[in-house]
């Protein structure tokens, strides 16, 4: 039997098992995982880069479309600038009487001016205007020359709208693309009112967003501008700016996300649809400075401020937006998806939303700059001096014809009272105008020559020929014609307390039966309106019934001179002047009548008589108009009562009481001053020196009228063989109220004192007539002196109607009194004030002393006027004219002439003065101050005094030396300044400046 091997099975299990299975998955999974969080990862950071890239350049795009356009804001917007021509002159009228140089616009305008170059009146109808450069056109018996094309400043601005979050600008922004049209000029909208336009309605751009929820687009821009085809907004048309609506926007950054749109204006002056420049803005911002370095910030004024052709002014939001120098502009924009993951750290409204911001700051180089007009490079030609005319009182009327070439920006009329100098003295400017009034430096009753100079940026011509006249005053002004006081019937004007204002319309015209200018060439001119450079001034009357005569001392007062220097005010329309000196509560009937200022001077009148005085309004015979004033305070105490004289006539006696005015109300010195129409007067009487005080039959007494002195008769000098004896006191009653009575005077007595009043610094005069005062130059003193004393001394000064307030001064307790010194107050110069003292001795009696002081106005300063005749041989004439009624004295013991010059002056080389001749007195050598390196004040006086009769002229003549005597061509003075005295030792410092202009001047 065989042996057999045992079969062995094997255990081994076949493939994975569950759990190699298991982690095998696992690992996959892992792995499987980690591939797609590395694909989730880059696919997200692919798409984050993505968008930020589509943002970026979104927001950028949009960024510098907006930068560049704001970097041309203004440019060239204004190309003319300014233009020179007419605004706001009268239109043309029929059947009206024109004066050579009168200038208007035919009706309606064609854009030219015209000249009136021959007077006349005008015809029913207008001609027809022509409209070449200087044609000219018969219209009736005028003659009209075409003057020039009236051009308007355009209404546009650089910044149309000034937004916080838009914008509106305009500027010439195909200057570069249209060079075909003179780089941009939009020929359609240009007019003669408008020469020159280069921002048509697609120039005006506006900058703002749209939120794509369009439910929140409910915002507008609006603005206004002139759109019209062509341009029409001006003085002319008076017409004004189109509103220029942008309707759905939103202007408060709130709702994004938001789509830029870039709008513009149409032909017909509506606002397009706008171009959409980028979608998903955030937010648009704009800061608006007033500087280029962005220090001051302009609020925003939006668009407002319509531009009104009939009322032309700039608005306070045009001002603003004009003064815009640079402009801080932020665009933000924003992911067009949000992002979970992210968050803004300050953004509330769109806090998910990644965002891009862009932010600069602007200067348009053009903000604030205008263009300027072409002009002709030509110099004028010679224009030709026509006539001149005289008939005012200081005024002589020109006129001249314009030059045959060349543009003209301004005429000087040249004029001289001597014909033997080349060059004339004086000069004025006339403007740009064919006519006009010369009255500087006119003198009446002088013969004058004159010459006109036409001027241009490119030189200038003087006329060949010349013309003369005689000013002399041959005109009167018309009456006023209304007048109305403050307190009056008409009830317009309020009452007032203390004074009476008094209203009335200026005189701006002649009486049409004395207007007749005389011209040189013989002809005659009527000049209705009185020339500006004519001084008209007033005189005013005041009278206690309505009939009163302003000629009848008795019936008026007048309370206005012509000649003083305290003319009406302008209130508005009006003139005002303020009746200080009516009493309150009582009622005072005005009249008022015009007066030329050569009125005082018969030379200066071509009748040789004193003319130039309108009639009165009212006219004398009718009733002058009333005005009142009213108050209910105190008067003060009556001071200075005093008998000034007495009588009798065996027992029956009278005597004169008189006191000073009462000015002030009762605890009020320093207050409005007042003046009383009545006062009481308060007579007790006794018999013996020991009997006792009782009222007399007399008391009490009333004094009307406001005087302050008072007759008083029926007193007795005794009563039964008995001596009678009399006190009196005074008081002011205004309105009803009483002020405190006076101190007692009593009568008789026997006053012994020998009293007097000086000025000891009076120039001249005696004091004692009101035709022979104290001469005084300032403040001075008076002195008041008794022997051999007295117990009271009261002082006052009058002057104008009354007291000067503060005046009034008293010694009094600490008597006797032999000498006392009063100060005199400020007094108005070259008007009589009276200077009153009242003595009192101890037992009451007194007695007034009266004298009487003028304060002499100084003469006024010479003119002095520079003479280059010998300048060639290093010599300066300065002509010293004495233009007073009295004599000027250069004295020799000071310093009387002092000159500030550049002794470096190019092209010349160093030079010094000389020496200095006084109308041929000379003098010590000069004596020379360095003030810089190049400036010299050189100091002279004469070896002895000179003296300038009134009227006369003297040269000084300035004689110089230069390195190698290089003879000058020009003076080297800066400044002038010359010392004379007058007759009443009136200290005038008087000079010039370059171009002889007249100055106050000093010497050190």
């Amino acid at each position: 039997m065989k042996n057999r091997v045992p079969r062995v099975h094997s255990s081994k299990q076949a493939g994975f098992s569950l759990a190699e299975v298991l982690v095998a998955t696992a690992v996959f999974g892992i792995i499987f995982l980690a591939a797609l969080m590395i694909y989730d990862r880059s696919n997200r950071v692919f798409k984050s880069s993505v968008e930020n890239s589509d943002l970026q350049q979104s927001t950028r795009v949009a960024f510098d479309r907006l930068v560049s356009d704001l970097r041309m804001t203004g440019f060239d917007y204004d190309r003319d600038g300014r233009p020179f021509g007419l605004v706001g002159i009268q239109s043309w009228l029929p059947n009206t009487t024109y004066q050579i140089g009168n200038v208007i616009q035919p009706d309606p305008p064609n854009g030219h001016a015209y000249t009136c170059i021959d007077s006349g009146t005008s015809g029913g109808s207008p001609p027809t205007w022509p409209e070449g450069s200087a044609a000219t056109v018969e219209d009736n018996d005028v003659e009209w020359q075409e003057k020039a094309i009236l051009q308007y400043q355009q209404p546009d601005e650089q910044v149309e709208y000034m937004g916080a979050s838009a914008i509106t600008l305009r500027g010439n922004l195909d200057f570069e693309t249209d060079a075909a049209n003179d780089n941009g000029r939009e020929e359609d909208l240009e007019s003669e009112f408008f020469p020159v336009v280069t921002t048509g309605n697609d120039e005006i751009v506006t900058y703002a967003l749209q939120s794509a929820d369009t439910t929140k687009n409910n915002d507008s821009i609006i603005f206004y501008a002139d759109t019209a085809i062509p341009r029409n907004v001006h003085p002319q048309s008076g017409a004004v700016e189109e509103t220029i609506t942008i309707s759905g926007v939103d202007l408060t950054n709130a709702n994004p996300p938001y789509t830029l749109y870039r709008y513009t204006i149409d032909a017909a002056g509506n606002p397009d649809g706008g171009t959409a420049l980028a979608e998903n803005i955030r937010s648009m911002e704009f800061t608006y400075f007033r500087d280029t370095a962005a220090n001051t910030e302009l609020a925003p004024v939006l668009g407002a401020g319509e531009y009104d052709g009939a009322n032309p002014g700039d608005t306070a939001e045009r001002i603003v937006r004009r003064d815009i120098r640079a402009i801080q502009v932020r665009l933000v924009g924003m992911s067009a998806f949000p992002d979970q993951n992210y968050v803004h750290p300050t953004d509330t409204v769109a806090p998910n939303y990644r965002q891009f911001e862009l932010e600069t700051m602007i200067v348009p180089r053009n903000l604030g700059r205008r263009g300027m007009k072409e002009l002709s490079v030509l110099a004028p030609g010679k224009p030709e001096m026509k006539t001149v005319c005289a008939g005012s009182c200081k005024v002589v009327y020109a006129t001249w014809s314009q030059p045959p070439q060349g543009e003209v920006l301004t005429y000087n009329i040249l004029y001289d009272n001597d014909d033997s100098e080349s060059d004339y003295t004086y000069l004025e400017d006339m403007g740009n105008n064919l006519d006009g009034y010369v009255s500087k430096y006119i003198v009446p009753n002088v013969t004058w020559y004159f010459k006109v100079q036409a001027i241009n940026q490119f030189g200038f011509a003087t006329s060949d020929n010349f013309a003369q006249i005689v000013p002399r005053n041959r005109t009167t002004p018309a009456a006023p014609a209304t007048l109305e006081m403050s307190g009056g019937a008409s009830g317009t004007y309020p009452v007032l307390a203390n004074q009476v204002d008094i209203y009335f319309s200026p005189v701006t015209e002649n009486d049409p039966a004395e207007m007749s200018l005389a011209c040189a060439d013989f002809s005659n001119r009527d000049q209705q309106t009185i020339p500006g450079k004519e001084n008209v001034n007033y005189e005013i009357y005041r009278g206690e019934i309505a009939t009163f005569d302003p000629a009848n001392p008795a019936e008026s007062t007048q309370i206005l001179n012509a000649l003083s220097s305290t003319q009406p005010d302008y209130v508005g329309a009006l003139l005002k002047f303020t009746d200080a000196a009516a009493a309150n509560c009582k009622t005072y009937y005005y009249r008022i009548r015009a007066v030329d200022e050569c009125a005082a001077t018969p030379a200066y009148n071509e009748s040789g008589v004193t003319d130039g005085k309108s009639t009165y309004f009212p006219a004398v015979g009718s009733s002058a108009l009333d005005g009142r004033a009213e108050s209910d305070a105190t008067p003060a105490q009556v001071t200075g009562a005093v008998i000034d004289s007495s009588s009798c006539a065996g027992v029956n006696c009278e005597l004169t009481l008189s006191w000073a005015p009462v000015t002030k109300n009762e605890g009020d010195p320093t207050g409005p001053s007042i003046f009383i129409n009545d006062y009481e007067i308060q007579i007790d009487e006794k018999l013996t020196v020991s009997g006792a005080w009782t009222a007399s039959a007399l008391s009490p007494i009333y004094t009307t009228g406001g005087v302050t002195t008072k007759l008083i008769t029926g007193l007795k000098s005794q009563i039964g063989g008995d001596l009678v004896f009399y006190r009196l006191r005074v008081r002011a009653l205004q309105c009803g109220n009483l002020g405190a009575y006076s101190l007692y005077v009593i009568y008789p007595c026997d006053f012994t004192n020998v009293v007097d009043l000086v000025v000891p610094g009076a120039l001249s005069g005696t004091g004692s007539d009101p035709d022979d005062p104290y001469i005084v130059n300032g403040p001075e003193d008076a002195i008041a002196t008794s022997n051999p004393g007295v117990d009271r001394i009261e002082f006052w000064v009058e002057q104008g109607g009354g007291i000067i307030p503060g005046s009034q001064q008293v010694v009094d307790g600490a008597g006797p009194y032999t000498s006392e010194t009063f100060g005199l107050p400020p007094l108005d110069e070259d008007e009589i004030a009276t200077i009153r003292a009242i003595y009192t001795d101890a037992s009451g009696c007194g007695v007034s002393l009266t004298k009487y002081v003028m304060d002499e106005a100084p003469p006024p300063c010479p003119t002095i006027s520079t003479s280059l005749t010998q300048i060639s041989s290093n010599k300066v004439i300065l002509n010293v004219q004495n233009v007073s009624d009295q004599a000027l004295v250069i004295e020799s013991a000071s310093t009387a002439l002092q000159i500030v010059w550049n002794r470096n002056l190019v092209p010349h080389p160093q030079h010094t003065i000389n020496n200095v001749e006084y109308g041929g007195v000379a003098g010590p050598a000069p004596t020379h101050v360095e003030v810089n390196a190049t400036t010299r004040r050189t100091s002279s006086q004469p070896s002895s005094n000179v003296t300038i009769a009134a009227g006369a002229t003297l040269a000084i003549r300035v004689s110089f030396s230069t390195q190698g005597n290089t003879p000058m061509t020009i003076s080297p003075f800066t400044s002038v300044c010359l010392r004379t005295v007058g007759v009443q030792s009136d200290v005038l410092l008087c000079g010039i400046a370059t171009g002889d202009v007249p100055q106050s001047c000093t010497i050190q």
